[in-house]
């Protein structure tokens, strides 16, 4: 998440907080341990990053005054309950009015329904599936590209490198992904650029098309 739009998307969030306020604390879940321990470290420091550059400038501007801004964050330890769990502790029990998601689309999936049954924005920078966003959900925003724009990219780039020569025709294509939502996405998305025109569907071959436990070990 760049600092410009966590500012911006805090401060019309916080509004409605922060008429009184000394201080608007945001709350948040991160993965600090177990299987995504490493992205969410790094998540954290952006997280902490964003909020050190917003009271640098003496905090946001709301309202036409500055108001320091600090960050809330709860170790999740990589799971969706717990994430959810916190959430709502931090919700119903500190009185936060606004939440920053947590790492990886099925810690954020759990983490969004919570939120949304208590009306709380959630900002994501994290969690990029489209069955995130087709749940009718009004108080989820995200910050990141959908998975199959991604897919697109990729293949966009590769696509380029067979019309230049760089690569054969057929080009071989192998299609291993994890089975979440996220890994669905990009499936579908590779397989709507291999299939789009009839050309595509010669200048590629999908010869393995498989999905594995996003904890499987062989």
């Amino acid at each position: 998440m760049s600092p410009r739009c966590f500012a911006v998307l805090v401060s019309i969030f916080a509004a409605s907080a922060a008429s009184a306020a000394d201080k608007i604390v945001i709350g948040a879940t991160v993965p600090l341990t177990g299987q995504e321990a490493k992205s969410g470290k790094q998540f954290k420091d952006g997280y902490d990053l964003a909020f050190a550059l917003a009271n640098e400038a003496g905090g946001l501007r709301i309202g036409g005054r500055r108001i320091p801004v600090e960050l809330r964050a709860l170790d999740d330890g990589s799971s969706p309950e717990e994430s959810a769990k916190l959430t709502s502790q931090m919700i119903e029990k500190e009185g936060l009015h606004l939440m920053l998601g947590s790492f990886s689309t099925r810690i954020v999936e759990k983490q969004s329904e919570v939120t949304e049954q208590h009306r709380v924005p959630l900002v994501m920078g994290s969690g990029a599936a489209t069955a995130l966003f087709r749940r009718g959900f009004k108080y989820l925003y995200g910050l990141q590209a959908p998975v199959e724009q991604l897919a697109y990219a990729e293949l966009r780039w590769i696509d380029a490198q067979q019309k230049d020569g760089n690569l054969p025709k057929p080009l071989r294509v192998a299609v291993a992904v994890e089975d979440t939502s996220h890994g669905k996405d990009f499936r579908e998305g590779v397989m709507d650029f291999v299939g789009k025109t009839a050309s595509r569907k010669a200048d590629y071959q999908v010869v393995l098309d498989e999905k594995f436990a996003l904890d499987q070990k062989s």
